[in-house]
């Protein structure tokens, strides 16, 4: 096991709509589930793989394309906090970044690209032990803490 983060995350976008999820981070992998059954968990791997594992089916995982490189750049920010500038452009996306008070970590990052625009907030945020399971799509693990 190795030292990681663990937040709740909101997804707000312009038109008001709202997405709430866990997201979990290890190295170079990310987890990003959504609350939402009807919507599904990412799993971005250290090799730049993403994959989908539909919520309803958990047997249900596919290799997908589309936000590999926002996941890649999430990444990347990951690794640079905390010392990064609040305003960075990676490739094609731009984020506006908001040091939390609360926790050492983000409070907001502000997306915008060609493929997204939004405002990803940051709630909860904790260290803890996470087993590298968690961000393996297959078997897939439950996470047992939410």
């Amino acid at each position: 096991m190795a030292r990681s983060i663990i937040c709740n995350f909101e997804e707000v976008y312009h038109n008001g709509q709202v997405q709430e999820g866990l997201m979990l981070i290890q190295n170079k992998n990310i987890r990003y589930e959504y609350f939402n059954d009807s919507l599904y968990t990412l799993i971005y791997k250290f090799d730049q793989n993403l994959y989908l594992v539909d919520n309803q089916n958990r047997k249900n995982i596919q290799a997908v394309e589309t936000n590999k490189e926002f996941f890649y750049n999430l990444i990347k920010l990951y690794n640079e906090y905390p010392d990064i500038n609040d305003e960075i452009r990676i490739n094609n996306f731009n984020f506006k970044i908001e040091k939390s008070k609360k926790f050492d970590f983000f409070r907001r990052i502000s997306v915008r690209s060609n493929q997204i625009n939004l405002s990803l907030y940051f709630n909860n945020c904790d260290e803890k032990l996470l087993d590298y399971k968690l961000f393996n799509p297959r078997p897939f693990e439950e996470i047992l803490i939410k």
